[in-house]
């Protein structure tokens, strides 16, 4: 009959190889692995920064100021002078106190609805 501790020299090897190995991959771990992780801790701290200083401004607050064509031209009718722009790529109705020919740039000064308030602006 076989002894049963006779199952555990075989193994002994083996466990001595794979304790030698365990001990060379914390090695690399702390070596690289640690480091790779302040990086990456640092890169996203810098991304969150950049996230905060740089805000996404959209909806009425994005078009105040916009610079834009205007597509036809804006005629009186009734108080104002009404007609069509391009801000953005996207075709707006605009007002405007005083009238504009196609062509010209346009500034946006207020946002009402899908209306926007526009002036002229010479190219400069």
């Amino acid at each position: 009959m076989i002894e049963p501790l006779f199952f555990l020299t075989l193994l002994a090897p083996a466990v001595v190889d794979m304790q030698v190995f365990a001990s060379g991959l914390i090695e690399v771990i702390e070596i690289f692995g640690i480091p790779l992780v302040g990086l990456g801790a640092y890169g996203a701290y810098k991304a969150a920064e950049w996230q905060r200083r740089n805000k996404v401004i959209t909806g009425r607050e994005g078009l105040i100021g916009a610079k834009g064509v205007v597509k036809r031209s804006l005629k009186p009718f009734g108080r104002r002078c009404r007609g069509k722009v391009m801000v953005f790529g996207e075709w707006w109705e605009a007002v405007s106190d005083e009238p504009i020919s196609a062509g010209a740039t346009i500034e946006v000064e207020a946002v009402e609805g899908f209306t926007l308030f526009v002036v002229e602006r010479l190219p400069s």
